[in-house]
């Protein structure tokens, strides 16, 4: 198993870079193909608009808009060749792309409703590569991250800036025996089987019946992975996220594996959780799948 296309939004420079350049990785391990996407909001016709606010939206606001966003795509298109260039990635489609040309990549741009149009579309591919969330994120990226996660039914790879510059060798799986994890672990099987120490890490809360990591070590064995098994039992009062986020800390991993939203998105955002606290401050990049 490989990863032969990675998916790469293409929205802002920051946040492009590092996909892009995690995609690389990836990439030239599996002699993969690179699909950056650059998509314009769908647009919509000037209107009237009622009752409680009045008025109408102007066409010159529309166009002062449309030509923002024709300068931002040509400025992502040229640093998507930049890239390519300076990672010595050969531009070419990906229908055309062999194992032969080693890795590559192709550039598209289109129009659509963001986030679902993008999820959409990375449904196609075999993983989606692309920056952790930004502190100054007015709600854009988490809503495009959890798009993806819900919609696109493939995994996402979540890179923190300037952490994915090799492919990793030191991999995390946090272990919990439910569906989301489960799933990401076998998605996550090209990094596991190509990492040379994979540790399995599970919690178990008070009064809570939780799965052993007894058997996902052994299906992993039989893919030829040697694995670590740390079972924790916690004690009553211990935050189960302060210590997942020590555990993981210690064993400086070069890539967490881990279920997303095991709980709803709404009992994450009022209580906090896990997926939500990895979102934006992970200590390595995660791959995560719902």
């Amino acid at each position: 198993m490989a990863y032969k296309s990675i998916f790469v939004p293409f929205f802002d420079e920051t946040s492009a870079r590092i996909g892009f350049e995690a995609g690389v990785q990836i990439a030239r391990c599996f002699d993969g193909h690179i699909s950056a996407l650059h998509m314009r909001q769908r647009p919509t016709a000037p209107r009237v608009v009622y009752f409680p606010l009045g008025g109408k939206f102007p066409e010159g606001d529309h166009d002062i808009y449309k030509k923002a966003e024709d300068e931002n795509a040509v400025a992502l298109h040229q640093l998507f060749g930049d890239l390519s260039d300076a990672n010595g990635i050969g531009v070419s489609d990906i229908s055309a792309h062999t194992d032969t040309m080693g890795a590559t990549a192709s550039w598209r741009d289109e129009k659509g409703d963001i986030p679902e149009r993008v999820a959409t579309i990375a449904a196609g591919f075999d993983l989606t590569a692309m920056a952790t969330l930004d502190d100054a994120d007015d709600g854009f990226q988490l809503r495009l991250c959890e798009e993806l996660l819900f919609q696109s039914g493939r995994p996402v790879l979540l890179c923190p800036a300037d952490a994915m510059k090799k492919m990793p060798e030191r991999v995390v799986v946090a272990w919990n025996g439910g569906a989301e994890a489960a799933r990401t672990v076998y998605a996550g099987l090209p990094f596991l089987t190509e990492a040379k120490m994979v540790k399995l890490l599970t919690l178990h809360e008070p009064g809570r019946e939780t799965a052993t990591t007894k058997d996902i070590a052994a299906s992993l064995g039989l893919h030829g992975i040697e694995t670590r098994e740390t079972e924790i039992e916690l004690e009553s009062g211990q935050d189960v996220n302060d210590v997942l986020v020590k555990e993981i800390g210690e064993a400086e991993p070069d890539l967490l594996i881990m279920g997303a939203y095991a709980h709803s998105r709404w009992r994450q955002t009022v209580f906090g959780g896990f997926t939500r606290c990895m979102l934006r401050h992970p200590a390595a990049p995660v791959l995560m799948m719902r």
